[in-house]
């Protein structure tokens, strides 16, 4: 029997919708990433993705510019805010500025 415990990747490719910046919560930094990605078609919606990393300089961070097309792969994050509402993120292993 199949389990799907250990089946947790996304794949995106879209633009940077701002730049990339650096955040520090608890002494960890992260890359913080605001992507966008249009639908098919000539009325496709755009949708806009957040996006973390970690283990980035904040000279990676310079590749990661609004309008720079980027292809991230990952692993999606469940946690609860200060209020105690569970949230899902997306927490990317591998980052790549394109074109």
């Amino acid at each position: 029997m199949a389990t799907f415990a250990d089946i947790n990747h996304w794949e995106l490719t879209g633009r940077m919708a701002r730049d990339a910046e650096v955040q520090e919560s608890d002494g960890r930094k992260r890359l913080r990433l605001r992507v966008a990605v249009r639908e098919a078609g000539p009325e496709g919606s755009a949708h806009f993705f957040t996006v973390v990393a970690f283990g980035y300089a904040e000279a990676r961070a310079a590749s990661f510019a609004k309008g720079q097309a980027v292809r991230l792969s990952g692993r999606v994050s469940a946690w609860r805010d200060q209020q105690g509402k569970e949230r899902l993120g997306l927490v990317a292993d591998e980052l790549t500025a394109i074109e």
